[in-house]
């Protein structure tokens, strides 16, 4: 069972890091450095915010990120570290897809 975690919150979404389970084992280590304190680039549904006039918040819906198999092409070095097996590679991808996040898109900073 693979199982990922992004640590940010509300008010801070964006100041946080990835954390990565198989099986209950912690192989958040296998997650390149530049990449564990980011957003994944995965493809779903995002919401950012932004001031309007007047200074009135303003959310846009939007999608965004690579979808599955264009995901795993692009991360295809650092996940085959983990498993070769495209199906934990896919496993993956679910987990962190359902975590991701974008910069704007909790509104904290408002």
């Amino acid at each position: 069972m693979i199982v990922a975690e992004w640590t940010g919150e509300f008010p801070n979404l964006c100041d946080g890091q990835w954390k990565l389970y198989m099986d209950g084992e912690d192989i958040s280590s296998k997650i390149p450095d530049y990449l564990r304190q980011s957003e994944m680039n995965t493809y779903n549904v995002y919401r950012r915010w932004s001031f309007a006039k007047n200074w009135d918040e303003k959310w846009t819906t939007y999608v965004d990120g690579l979808q599955k198999d264009e995901w795993i092409k692009e991360n295809k070095e650092w996940l085959d570290t983990i498993s070769t097996d495209y199906s934990i590679q896919s496993q993956i991808f679910d987990a962190i897809n359902a975590q991701d996040w974008r910069h704007n898109s909790c509104g904290g900073c408002i």
